[in-house]
């Protein structure tokens, strides 16, 4: 089964990531709603003693004189307007119930909508990496093609920069000339493992096969690098006497100092 690089796991986190902060944002306006209903519907005492006081008399000389005397009872009063606030209808928040229902179901909704993501996401990382089978696949084939043709200067020609600036066409034509001396036309393979490297900047696909040729059967390394040029060969190494882990012939296409052949995915 193909690994799958940093990339393709940010995208199958990335929903999860998200549903949560919109489940932290819900529920703290949720609270914050609360509070504004709190402080909202209790009456203030300056409202209460306003509610509650009452026309003042007139003196006999007709300026304002004392209060009523129901004017002289404003805790009675301001009480009275803190015990009506209290009874049903009077200016209480909804019931706690009905915040609850509404917290499950944002919660519901949002594990839907996690879940919807998720898949989405899921079904993009598999047409990716789909599409990166199909490619690679591809340029193996083509690859195969041009040595059962023995345009050994045409697979340098096709390989990534790297390549070239490690090894020179003529180390390649020679390298290749030996690997056809030794193991004959390839007759068919079958594929042993597949791993990806990935990051920003590019993506390197590691594939493995066992082959069979006409003279021997050997162990294929194919690293592609796929980024802006495309997806073009890294490096390239068969080996013959594979099966013990000690190969006892190899040719490599790489530049001087390296060996793709010394770690394999087939471990991972």
């Amino acid at each position: 089964m193909p690994s799958i690089g940093p990339t393709e796991m940010v995208l199958c986190l990335a929903p999860l990531f998200v549903s949560a902060l919109l489940l932290f944002a819900i529920l703290k306006i949720v609270s914050a709603i609360r509070g504004r209903r709190k402080t909202g519907d209790r009456p203030s005492v300056i409202e209460a003693e306003g509610q509650g006081a009452a026309p003042t008399s007139m003196d006999a000389d007709g300026g304002p004189g004392c209060p009523a005397p129901q004017s002289l009872q404003p805790k009675e009063t301001v009480a009275g307007s803190i015990e009506s606030a209290g009874k049903p209808g009077g200016g209480i928040p909804r019931p706690r119930g009905r915040r609850v229902v509404l917290v499950l179901a944002t919660v519901v909704v949002l594990v839907w909508l996690a879940v919807q993501l998720s898949g989405w996401f899921n079904a993009q990382v598999a047409s990716q990496v789909s599409k990166m089978d199909g490619e690679t696949r591809t340029a193996v084939d083509e690859f195969h093609s041009l040595y059962q043709a023995g345009e050994y200067l045409s697979i340098y020609e096709a390989s990534h920069s790297s390549l070239q600036a490690g090894l020179s066409g003529d180390e390649a034509l020679q390298r290749l000339t030996q690997a056809r001396a030794k193991l004959g036309n390839m007759v068919d393979i079958s594929l042993a493992c597949v791993n990806v490297d990935s990051n920003s900047k590019r993506t390197i696909r590691r594939i493995e096969y066992r082959a069979r040729f006409d003279n021997s059967e050997a162990w294929e390394t194919f690293d592609w690098q796929i980024d802006g040029e495309g997806t073009r060969l890294l490096a390239y190494a068969v080996e013959t006497g594979y099966e013990d882990g000690s190969p006892d012939w190899e040719v490599v296409l790489a530049p001087r100092g390296v060996r793709p052949n010394a770690s394999t995915c087939t471990a991972e």
